[in-house]
């Protein structure tokens, strides 16, 4: 073979790896769709968080938040996962000081991905967080209610803060029963 025929030959093959490789992407998205659909029509009036959220974290169920996080049962917390090592985590830093101390009704947990691997590790296996800064609005009942990445504005972090101490836990002699 002459060397410019094998350079078009791996030319070709790489494009037809690459065209297999995206073809497979896109059977896996349109399934996912579908497989998406189906369980949103079968929950249907439940309000969902959007797994786009999830993007940089694992997608924690509540019995799973109230069992690594005992302190979230029944008030809404702020859980933040930070560095010291991240730029984006210091200029955060005493914005959150400021914004937790003037809402005193949420709780708020701050764990630096690096040095709180012994005292948290439980807590880090069942988030696993991808990037810092990482903010989880946690509601009373141990669901997900908000995640924010990176640098906020004081004003996105007070808004979502606001929104996560207006949500109430659901007490079992307000949910209604269906008798069949």
């Amino acid at each position: 073979m002459t060397p410019r025929f094998e350079a078009n030959h791996n030319k070709t093959r790489l494009i037809l790896v690459f065209g297999f490789t995206l073809l497979i992407a896109f059977c896996f998205q349109w399934y996912r769709g579908r497989f998406e659909q189906s369980a949103t029509a079968e929950a249907k009036g439940k309000p969902t968080v959007s797994d786009a959220l999830f993007v940089g974290m694992r997608k924690v169920k509540p019995s799973e938040v109230k069992q690594v996080l005992p302190e979230a049962v029944g008030k809404p917390t702020l859980l933040v996962f930070s560095s010291r090592f991240c730029h984006d985590c210091q200029r955060l830093a005493p914005i959150l000081t400021r914004l937790t101390a003037q809402h005193p009704k949420v709780a708020y947990r701050k764990l630096d991905v690096n040095d709180d691997q012994q005292k948290a590790p439980a807590i880090l296996r069942a988030f696993k967080p991808v990037s810092v800064p990482l903010m989880v609005f946690i509601a009373p009942g141990g669901e997900i209610q908000n995640v924010l990445y990176n640098y906020q504005s004081p004003e996105v972090l007070a808004e979502a803060l606001n929104t996560l101490e207006a949500t109430r836990v659901a007490s079992p002699s307000s949910v209604k029963k269906v008798s069949r």
